[in-house]
């Protein structure tokens, strides 16, 4: 990254000039594909922001976005960026009582949302203490304010001019982003927000890029919401690599992935298993002789995949030697048994299924729980590449992945794991007797990380945060996790709260 890059804000100036003719954001509207280039992105979001500048905001200022995935959400992530503000975003459904308590938590000015209810509701109880904006290109007479009505102020050549003079406040350890984390249902309440430092999430960006290399033509979709890690790394990836990204949601996937036709994906693991339980379970219109076919395909994959696994060393060793050396014997014979049969089956399952995710598919970016085998063998047999991360708020949204094997090395995707950590990430783990096993494969110990993408704090909880991060740097995940004999990470046990 180059030195005079130190915030956010400038780093999309600097990538939406260098990409500025190709095609930044692919979205269905109105039944029809539309798409906008980085461009005519950038151009919109510099103009929204002079539009907020005319309506006080000011750098170091923050401002919370709720709502579904969208060009406008992005587009208002961006024009907050570039007027030199602090972002903060919750998951499409979050109430109104849910906003009010981040809004106040962050010292948020101003909420932006696509739902009209939710910004009355808030407005109703905060009044003047916050601007309130629809994600929405209407203009209106009354409030809230709406995307088309910011546009307009900030079109004014007067102000424009005094907002793109206007001096950043923020360098690289300043804050830029506030995530916070997915809370399990049956937990009440604001969840933990991760505070992101500009130099945090350019160092994430760069550390993923490397698990993901991009090629000429490529496409991305993203089926997660931006409001969470997964989904805000599409987009910022997108704009790294300068590849179009298909905006998405969970249940448009597969329509979505027909439509567009991608060869990169981020899907969580709950959408990918609405594929591998209709290729078991059949469609309606299909006849119970190709589903017997199918489903005979898929066990001689997953006992093919188990063999593999064994005799490549990705699954822990027996406790003896002589269980090993019988073990491993089994395997090959197994998997030389198989292997005729596994080549015609992993040909009928990608001539099914491979239609349903678009055709060019080559990989998948999901992870937030540990994926279930069944998942992984269809995957497998399909051909395309699962590549699971450990998602982590507190890391900078992600901290270790699986590689595409654009070197060969298939061991980078092997089962349950999430493969190496990403560069700049520092990994130990420390076992209950307070040993560090870090070097010691197949031993299980408490995750720890360090790098500069760790984030600054939990905003507004000095003491959580204090119990996480340590003098030394050092975050403390809770997370229970073992090393294999490849050098990836296998995460044993997940707790509460996740990415």
């Amino acid at each position: 990254m180059p030195a005079r890059i130190q915030t956010l804000g400038q780093y999309l100036r600097r990538q939406c000039h260098l990409y500025e003719e190709l095609c930044a954001l692919r979205f269905v509207r109105d039944g029809r594909a539309q798409e906008i280039s980085y461009g005519k992105y950038f151009q919109l979001a510099r103009q929204i922001g002079a539009g907020l500048w005319r309506r006080g905001f000011r750098p170091t200022q923050r401002a919370l976005i709720v709502g579904s995935s969208s060009p406008e959400w992005a587009l208002a992530f961006a024009a907050v960026q570039l007027a030199g503000g602090v972002d903060a975003s919750l998951e499409e459904n979050s109430d109104a009582a849910l906003c009010i308590a981040a809004m106040k938590r962050c010292d948020a000015r101003w909420l932006f949302s696509d739902r009209q209810d939710l910004l009355e509701a808030v407005q109703r109880v905060l009044g003047d203490r916050a601007q309130y904006c629809l994600l929405s290109w209407s203009q209106r007479k009354r409030k809230p304010l709406t995307l088309a009505d910011l546009r307009g102020r900030g079109e004014a050549l007067r102000a424009f001019a005094r907002f793109m003079a206007w001096p950043s406040l923020a360098g690289r350890n300043s804050p830029a982003s506030v995530i916070f984390k997915r809370q399990a249902p049956e937990i009440e309440g604001l969840p933990p927000g991760a505070t992101l430092s500009h130099g945090a999430i350019l160092q994430s960006i760069q550390g993923f890029a490397s698990a993901a290399p991009i090629q000429e033509g490529d496409l991305i979709l993203s089926g997660v919401a931006f409001s969470r890690g997964a989904g805000r790394l599409a987009l910022l990836f997108a704009l790294h690599s300068g590849a179009p990204l298909a905006v998405s949601s969970p249940s448009a996937f597969f329509r979505d992935s027909r439509r567009f036709r991608p060869s990169l994906a981020f899907a969580t693991p709950d959408v990918l298993l609405r594929l591998a339980r209709s290729a078991r379970e059949g469609e309606l219109s299909e006849s119970p002789a190709l589903l017997i076919v199918r489903r005979m395909a898929l066990l001689i994959a997953s006992l093919s995949r188990r063999a593999w696994n064994r005799i490549s060393g990705d699954s822990p060793p027996p406790p003896s030697r002589r269980l090993e050396l019988a073990s491993l014997l089994s395997a090959i014979s197994g998997a030389t048994a198989l292997l005729p049969f596994n080549l015609l089956s992993d040909f009928y399952l990608r001539r099914s299924l491979r239609p349903r995710l678009g055709g060019r598919l080559r990989a998948v970016f999901t992870g937030g729980q540990r994926l279930p085998a069944q998942l992984e063998d269809l995957f497998h047999a399909l051909d395309i590449a699962l590549l699971e991360g450990y998602w982590l708020a507190e890391a900078g949204m992600i901290c270790a992945c699986r590689t595409l094997e654009f070197t060969g090395q298939r061991r980078r995707l092997a089962p349950g794991t999430v493969g190496p950590t990403l560069p700049g990430i520092e990994l130990k783990l420390i076992d209950a007797r307070g040993e560090d096993v870090s070097v010691q494969p197949w031993r299980s110990g408490r995750i720890y990380l360090r790098g500069e993408s760790l984030m600054l704090n939990y905003i507004e909880e000095p003491e959580r945060s204090a119990a996480c991060l340590d003098s030394e740097g050092w975050l403390s995940t809770e997370d229970i996790g073992r090393i294999t004999n490849h050098g990836d990470l296998q995460l044993l046990g997940r707790r509460t709260l996740v990415s």
